[in-house]
């Protein structure tokens, strides 16, 4: 399994779990070009297992993955650590209670498709946010 490294040069290391391919690669482009460093993930108990041996500034989980849901994920890791910073992205409808899930420590959720230029200020607030 691959080891996050935290490189003293990078603005923060972000989790990247989503069942898409596609999705995880323009993310970790993006993310890269605004000098974070990227872990990704395609979901579920891999992403819990990385979690828990790396260390994370933020996890970006999307919503809806084969197996465990990012929901299921996210509760899984705040578990593990309670000040762990999590943003849930997904292009479905959001159907879980959203003031449930902030009071439980999410940081923010993030509709697809998204304008990643629009978020990076949410990504910048939550990796410098304690």
């Amino acid at each position: 399994m691959l080891q996050p490294e935290h490189r003293p040069d990078e603005a923060g290391h972000i989790l990247v779990v989503d069942d898409q391919i596609s999705i995880r690669e323009m993310m970790s482009e993006f993310l890269r070009h605004l000098g974070y460093g990227v872990t990704l993930d395609e979901g579920g108990h891999r992403a819990i297992a990385l979690f828990s041996s790396g260390r994370f500034d933020l996890v970006l989980l999307d919503v809806v993955m084969p197996g465990m849901t990012g929901i299921e994920v996210f509760r899984v890791i705040r578990k593990f650590d309670p000040q762990a910073k999590v943003i849930l992205f997904s292009g479905q409808p959001f159907a879980q209670p959203y003031r449930e899930l902030l009071d439980e420590g999410l940081r923010g959720f993030i509709k697809k498709p998204f304008d990643l230029d629009d978020r990076s200020s949410l990504l910048a607030a939550q990796l410098h946010q304690r």
